[in-house]
């Protein structure tokens, strides 16, 4: 499959800035569902809507969809990419499609505020790896020498499923013992996340959809 991105790195057509005065713009923002990395972009779902809605637009509009969405993201992600990225670029609706990796981890205890309570006592295994990854010069390293690796289209196309860590997830979610009783959920803060963009999105004058998967797997 085709995956590209324009000038501003999200999937879609050129983003013009200004925006144009007969443009419609439109947002998605979400995770893997949204994003589609697997999707052609003639298959994607902002093509796919950009496409339908401009067959049924009056003449003087133009509708332009942008895919900004990106794998494994949760709604304190969603809020950060919308202030900093989306806001700017003068949206006149947000589609919001989220829910599943919020439910997730609720169930899995992820910390929104990114707190470490959980922190391993300090040792040399855990010095070495802050010298590795907190320091410039290993991380200039690392960056050099990974881009210095040519790679082919096919080789990219054919490394993303081995990156993936699904594998991982099935061999805890099976480690895990079996209860009778439902699992932990946290929603309060996904709750306010929530509400948060939805405020953002008064503010700044934009339509919000808020949508959620209607099934998953099986």
């Amino acid at each position: 499959p085709v995956y590209q991105t324009n000038n501003y790195g999200f999937r879609g057509s050129y983003l013009a800035m200004p925006k144009p005065v007969n443009e419609y713009r439109i947002f998605l923002v979400g995770s893997s569902t949204t994003e589609g990395l697997y999707l052609d972009e003639k298959d994607a779902l902002h093509h796919v809507l950009e496409s339908d809605m401009n067959l049924r637009k009056p003449e003087e509009r133009e509708f332009k969809v942008y895919n900004a969405g990106r794998s494994g993201h949760h709604s304190d992600d969603h809020i950060s990419l919308l202030a900093h990225r989306i806001m700017q670029l003068e949206p006149d609706m947000v589609i919001l499609l989220c829910g599943i990796n919020d439910l997730l981890a609720a169930i899995n205890r992820y910390d929104y505020l990114h707190y470490r309570n959980d922190a391993e006592p300090f040792s040399l295994r855990t010095g070495l790896k802050m010298l590795v990854t907190e320091f410039q010069i290993p991380r200039r390293l690392f960056w050099l020498l990974k881009n210095v690796k040519v790679t082919s289209n096919q080789d990219v196309m054919e490394g993303v499923p081995l990156e993936s860590d699904f594998e991982r997830k099935v061999a805890v979610c099976n480690a895990m013992p079996l209860a009778d009783g439902e699992p932990r959920l946290d929603l309060e803060s996904y709750k306010k996340n929530l509400i948060t963009i939805v405020g953002m999105a008064r503010a700044h004058r934009v339509q919000l959809i808020l949508m959620t998967q209607p099934d998953s797997w099986e």
